[in-house]
């Protein structure tokens, strides 16, 4: 789960035409980023999900920071993002969206601009 650091202070400070224009760039660059068959979608406002299937950990660490490294290049306005991630276990889809907003929400009081996981390199493992 990825969302835009401090994003409504684009649209408070430059207007929703811009703010706009950041969530499309965003979704461009994920688009661009990820694998074919993977699924990048905008969850709502300025949260975003990617869905990498068997992936483990550190190939979602480094999906993320190429995501992190192109979006420094596309991005229309300086804007940062925090990411959380978390595997999908048997447990289905739900259990790992709402792990991965909790992993989300602590890269947000860590600093932002980072990653946070909140499962263990293992569970990444099991899912492979």
């Amino acid at each position: 789960m990825i969302d835009l650091d401090h994003f409504k202070r684009i649209n408070d400070t430059l207007g929703h035409a811009a703010g706009d224009a950041v969530l499309a760039r965003f979704g461009r660059t994920l688009s661009a980023e990820v694998r074919v068959g993977d699924t990048s979608c905008r969850l709502g406002g300025e949260e975003f999900v990617v869905v990498a299937a068997g992936m483990d950990e550190g190939g979602a660490r480094e999906l993320v920071d190429r995501i992190r490294a192109a979006w420094v290049e596309a991005a229309p306005h300086p804007v940062t993002f925090s990411a959380g991630l978390a595997p999908i276990t048997a447990s289905g889809g739900t259990p790992a969206l709402l792990a991965a907003d909790r992993a989300l929400y602590r890269a947000k009081r860590c600093g932002r601009d980072r990653t946070e996981v909140e499962a263990s390199a293992s569970r990444f493992e099991a899912q492979r």
